[in-house]
């Protein structure tokens, strides 16, 4: 025993007792480390995967929604449709497919309003993809239409990719509201859909199309909306100018100098209200006098 205390001592002590520990150790430690993704680059987080179904619905809870759709559906007090849409609200993400069932209900009582209300607040734009994927095949096109609208308002990046072929679809509202999501996107072939909803639509919903391209960066769409100038017929005339109001820069505005001149008043007056916003960035007039019209058109001949 007493010879081999010395070996003991020296194995004790020695490099390689004391290192080869902690070598394990490190080699373990990268071992459990989880690989890098080659695709992601650094600095920038891993994207979500997409959610493959929605909160569960509790049978409390279940009875709550049921009971706060039937006040939205059949309420005859506006207090009651508010509660109704407070409780439901309060329930959140788990109640979104009974919601989505219920706006054919809605729409045939003119509630719809409300259960957008509900969806606003409960479905957020992460979501969208999946409300769309639950919507049962007979759903009414009210509720499509929305989540198309959704879908052009949010800074989702499959955006475009989803709007582009519904630009195509039958339903005028939905079409309309693709096109918007994708010109919004700066994306040029969607301007023919718009100038075919302004020539149809605009008499009745001037303030809606004005509303929903408020603050639009027109400098990728200008080039492709002054072509719709050089039009003979009044009505794509008239379309022609409402679309440069909305999409013109004051580089191309010079060719609205002719209209100034036109004999319909209705042409004049688009082009004073075109050059009134994008050179002047000031509100179209609604209802000027044939005087004050006539005035103003000159002044802006003067000017162009």
């Amino acid at each position: 025993m007493i010879v081999c205390l010395p070996l003991l001592l020296l194995c004790a002590t020695s490099p390689s007792a004391t290192t080869a520990p902690t070598a394990l150790v490190f080699a373990q430690a990268e071992t459990n480390q989880e690989p890098a993704d080659a695709t992601q680059e650094p600095g920038t987080e891993k994207p979500k995967p997409e959610k493959k179904k929605f909160a569960r619905l509790s049978s409390p809870n279940k009875k709550i929604v049921q009971g706060g759709l039937r006040d939205i559906e059949k309420g005859e007090e506006q207090e009651e449709v508010e509660e109704g849409v407070a409780a439901i609200i309060a329930i959140g993400e788990a109640a979104i497919p009974m919601c989505l069932d219920a706006t054919a209900r809605m729409e045939k009582v003119g509630r719809e309003d409300a259960i957008w209300q509900v969806l606003d607040s409960i479905l957020v734009n992460d979501d969208l993809a999946l409300a769309w994927k639950v919507l049962k095949k007979k759903a009414p096109a009210n509720v499509r239409v929305y989540l198309t609208r959704r879908y052009a308002d949010s800074e989702r990046k499959d955006a475009a990719k989803f709007l582009q072929p519904l630009m195509e679809s039958e339903d005028g509202a939905m079409a309309y509201q693709a096109a918007r999501g994708l010109v919004l996107r700066g994306d040029t072939t969607a301007i023919a859909k718009i100038e075919s909803q302004v020539r149809s639509r605009w008499l009745k919903e001037s303030a809606t199309f004005r509303a929903d391209f408020a603050g639009v960066d027109r400098a990728p769409l200008s080039e492709s909306v002054t072509p719709f100038l050089q039009r003979g017929r009044l009505k794509e005339k008239l379309a022609a100018l409402r679309m440069f109001e909305m999409f013109g820069i004051k580089e191309h505005a010079p060719q609205l100098a002719a209209f100034l001149s036109e004999s319909d008043t209705s042409l004049r007056l688009a082009a004073i209200n075109a050059c009134r916003v994008v050179l002047a960035g000031e509100k179209p007039l609604d209802r000027p006098s044939m005087t004050e019209i006539i005035e103003r058109a000159e002044a802006w001949k003067a000017k162009l």
